[in-house]
């Protein structure tokens, strides 16, 4: 079997850090190449029910309108899709620690505002060049 034959990949219900790190290499065939954050929505049998939504340009620290906008619009489009759980990927070819300190504060920004309702959010994974990893936000 080939990879397109495998497309797209399916996330499981209850997904451990390791299921997440390779449904994102899996899902993510495109190179790294931009900073941007993704965002994927899931049906109830893990499979992607739309497009990622990718969002270049964001600032690097986190305004308060940005996140409460980025929060609401997640929640809307899953709606729209009717997802049943929603996967968020910051990416970027800085490999740094500070780079990485950037997306965990957009990402503990955005789950401090966030109202899912039904929605389940996955912990949040950034995606460099070489690694994908979660990210855990930060205090």
């Amino acid at each position: 079997m080939t990879i397109i034959d495998a497309y797209p990949p399916v996330l499981a219900p209850d997904p451990t850090d390791e299921q997440l790190e390779d449904f994102v290499d899996e899902f993510c065939l495109e190179p790294c190449d931009d900073r941007a954050l993704l965002w994927i929505y899931l049906g109830p049998d893990g499979v992607p029910v739309a497009p990622p939504i990718a969002l270049g340009g964001s600032p690097v620290e986190p305004t308060r309108d940005g996140v409460e906008t980025l929060a609401l619009r997640i929640v809307e489009v899953a709606a729209w899709v009717d997802a049943t759980s929603v996967l968020l990927v910051w990416q970027s070819t800085d490999e740094s620690l500070t780079a990485s300190c950037d997306d965990q504060r957009w990402a503990a920004a955005i789950l401090a505002v966030i109202e899912p309702g039904d929605l389940t959010v996955h912990p949040p994974m950034r995606r460099t060049p070489s690694d994908v990893r979660p990210l855990l936000p930060v205090d």
